[in-house]
């Protein structure tokens, strides 16, 4: 006698699934606010600047989790105008050419220049 997998599918299916029952879940009342995480709290007010390396991939967990819980209460949160803030921080300060990239930038400019000149002045 041979067994089809189609069949050994099924009945393992139905064995599984044999009793397990939704259980109700815990009213929303009860179940702690992800949204009032600390790392939330600190990236809403300070920007996510001020978030150090191990608090990113707790603040990305939040996120995800804050998203979730506001769905099923039937909130609208968006989080997202922090992504953009820092966005265009970054892109105020890439604007200037200040710091280490304007030296290094310069430098660059000075070499090429003399090299243009002095391949010039010798042929």
């Amino acid at each position: 006698m041979v067994i089809r997998p189609v069949t050994l599918f099924c009945i393992v299916f139905c064995l599984t699934g044999v009793g397990y029952s939704q259980t109700p879940s815990s009213s929303l009342e009860d179940e702690p606010n992800p949204c009032q995480s600390p790392v939330l709290q600190k990236a809403q007010t300070q920007g996510l600047k001020s978030l150090k390396p191990d608090e990113i991939v707790e603040y990305w967990i939040r996120n995800w989790q804050c998203k979730r819980y506001a769905k099923r209460v039937g909130q609208d949160i968006n989080l997202g105008y922090l992504q953009k803030q820092k966005q265009e921080e970054y892109y105020r300060e890439a604007k200037e050419l200040s710091g280490l990239g304007s030296c290094f930038t310069t430098v660059i400019i000075i070499t090429i220049l003399y090299s243009f000149v002095s391949f010039a002045l010798l042929n």
